[in-house]
């Protein structure tokens, strides 16, 4: 399954939300839906598991400090996914991070591609635990305030391929900015370490995400 279908996919199963205008500031965490679905798929060799959680839209502050914890979670020098889950507890072969952005819902999706020994109810439950115990103190114990400089080039890196500037271009008129790159870069700065953990607490709690499992057929 190529990329594009599986947003498709993704957004199909998952963006069944009331939709809401552009400028909208804030998410109503009650209209969150606690969706868990299984598919069975002939190419898939290891059992894959996308988790979404619904993030707000770039009119919001915690936007910004949302895209720190994308970075938290991708990085490949210190993920956090990659460090619980592959690392030490040996659940997963690999993770991965990624945000999808469109006018009405933004989602931050993790895909795990679990080891063969554990089974999908086993890793829902180690999930919930990681949630509920784990992920908000391993967000606060990372000194972002090091990392900003590495997360500035790596944006200004990312401007440089017209698919993504593209898209921000688009993204951000919408919501009424001219200058996307100026608009991010002056928010990205203003975020700190206790901000960052009320939102580690608010967006990526139990039980206000959606799941979606690909397993072997």
């Amino acid at each position: 399954m190529d990329e594009d279908k599986l947003i498709d996919t993704l957004s199909k199963d998952w963006m069944n939300l009331p939709k809401r205008s552009a400028h909208i500031n804030s998410l109503d965490l009650t209209k969150r839906m606690n969706i868990h679905q299984s598919y069975t798929h002939k190419r898939i060799a290891q059992t894959h598991i996308f988790v979404a959680f619904h993030i707000p839209y770039v009119t919001h502050q915690d936007y910004f400090l949302v895209q720190i914890i994308q970075d938290l979670c991708l990085s490949q020098d210190f993920s956090i996914l990659h460090d619980y889950f592959v690392k030490e507890n040996s659940l997963c072969l690999h993770t991965s991070s990624f945000i999808t952005d469109n006018i009405h819902e933004n989602l931050m999706i993790w895909e795990f591609k679990l080891q063969n020994k554990i089974s999908h109810s086993d890793f829902l439950e180690a999930l919930n635990k990681f949630l509920l115990l784990n992920f908000a103190a391993l967000v606060s114990k990372k000194n972002i305030i090091a990392r900003m400089p590495i997360i500035q080039l790596q944006f200004a890196q990312s401007c440089q391929y017209k698919s993504y500037l593209g898209q921000q271009m688009g993204q951000y008129g919408i919501a009424g900015y001219d200058d996307f790159r100026v608009h991010f870069l002056e928010n990205i700065s203003k975020v700190t370490q206790n901000e960052l953990l009320r939102v580690a607490n608010q967006y990526f709690s139990l039980p206000f995400y959606n799941s979606i499992t690909y397993n072997p057929s």
